[in-house]
């Protein structure tokens, strides 16, 4: 049988699907105009050519590739540039082009990572040996706030355990621009979070297990939870071991409103 080898440099994917729809939830009547998203949408799956005497296998290993991306395309009138730019820095790590380009050029480099040639397996996604995903999606949505998760997920062939991440994005639909820590929190807040949060995480070690919070987290992570809380998230070996998972410190905004902002406390109705 003629194999088809799929070098780093091509375009692995082809284009991602895209679904347009929008939002009609009823939590969101008062916010201003139509919300509206499109969806993209990949997956195949590939054996590793030549992998199999490397890692000392019967055969090549298989990996696999998903991404799945909700993109805003309305938010009332508000200009979503620097909301769709943060997503696509997040998700790709690239920022000023289009979704999908962006999405085949870190396909193209997850491959090249692999540091194997490709061919096209019809192997099930589920049972890739190996794989990289990177999903999308809104995770908390009202009248005035939109919360967005962007999770990474890979798992690397004879690697001890996998590995997955969860960065977040607050955007203000009241005001038409993203919440990060330094729009929420005063300059003495941002200097005294890091010991707020790790006496938070002692007084709930029961719950999270031994943690060493000495800073913010990594990027400034944090969300807004639908029930308020300010929460912030640590990713696995950011302040503890693999095993305990990510590590979210949440505060009623009442716990810190002495150091919010009048911008945070006028989008956490305040």
């Amino acid at each position: 049988m003629k194999h088809i080898l799929i070098s780093a440099s091509a375009l692995l994917l082809g284009a991602l699907s895209a679904t347009s729809y929008a939002a009609t939830n009823p939590c969101c009547s008062s916010a201003p105009g139509n919300i509206s998203f499109d969806t993209f949408k990949t997956s195949a799956v590939y054996q590793l050519y030549g992998s199999a005497r490397a890692l000392q296998h019967s055969t090549d290993a298989t990996y696999s590739q998903t991404v799945a991306i909700v993109v805003p395309t309305a938010i009332g009138t508000a200009d979503l540039t620097e909301l769709n730019d943060s997503i696509m820095s997040l998700a790709f790590n690239s920022k000023g082009q289009s979704f999908n380009d962006a999405a085949a050029a870190w396909c193209r480099a997850a491959i090249k990572e692999t540091g194997y040639p490709v061919i096209p397996s019809d192997v099930p996604l589920a049972d890739a040996t190996g794989f990289d995903a990177v999903s999308g999606m809104v995770t908390n949505l009202s009248p005035d706030l939109m919360v967005y998760c962007v999770n990474s997920s890979y798992y690397t062939v004879g690697a001890a355990h996998g590995m997955s991440v969860n960065y977040y994005l607050n955007y203000s639909i009241k005001e038409g621009k993203l919440l990060s820590l330094k729009k929420m929190f005063t300059a003495e807040g941002l200097r005294k979070l890091p010991a707020l949060i790790a006496g938070n995480a002692k007084e709930n070690e029961a719950v999270f297990g031994p943690t060493d919070i000495k800073s913010l987290p990594d990027r400034d992570n944090f969300y807004i939870s639908d029930r308020g809380e300010i929460v912030f998230a640590y990713q696995p070996y950011e302040v503890a071991p693999y095993a305990q998972g990510q590590i979210n410190v949440a505060f009623y905004p009442y716990e810190l409103e002495q150091y919010l902002t009048p911008e945070a406390k006028s989008a956490l109705g305040l």
